[in-house]
C-alpha cells in the first residue's frame, strides 16, 4: 500500500466510532431539557417536576411543569426534524 491508499473502515466500525458522539449529545439533550423545565420566570424544585409527572396537576408549580415538558418535547421534536432534514 503507498501512503495515499488506506483502508476504509467498515460500517460496524464507523458505527462504534459513532456510538460516543451520540451518547454525549443524547445527554447534552437531557441536560438542556431539564433545565429548560427548572429554569424560568418562577423557579421549579425537583419534586414538583416528579409530582407533575406522576399525576395531574394540583398546584401552579406543576401546571408551569406541565407546560414546560410540552414546550421542552416539542422543541426537542422540531430539533429532530430540522437536523433529519438536513442530514438528507
Amino acid at each position: 500500500m503507498t501512503a495515499g491508499m488506506r483502508r476504509s473502515a467498515g460500517p460496524a466500525r464507523r458505527a462504534r466510532r459513532m456510538v460516543l458522539p451520540a451518547a454525549g449529545l443524547f445527554v447534552l439533550l437531557l441536560l438542556a431539557v431539564a433545565l429548560s423545565v427548572t429554569l424560568g420566570a418562577r423557579d421549579v424544585a425537583w419534586a414538583d417536576i416528579i409530582a407533575a409527572l406522576r399525576r395531574p396537576p394540583e398546584s401552579i408549580a406543576e401546571a408551569a411543569v406541565a407546560a414546560r415538558l410540552r414546550r421542552a418535547a416539542l422543541a426537542a421534536l422540531a430539533g429532530a426534524a430540522l437536523g433529519m432534514a438536513g442530514a438528507a
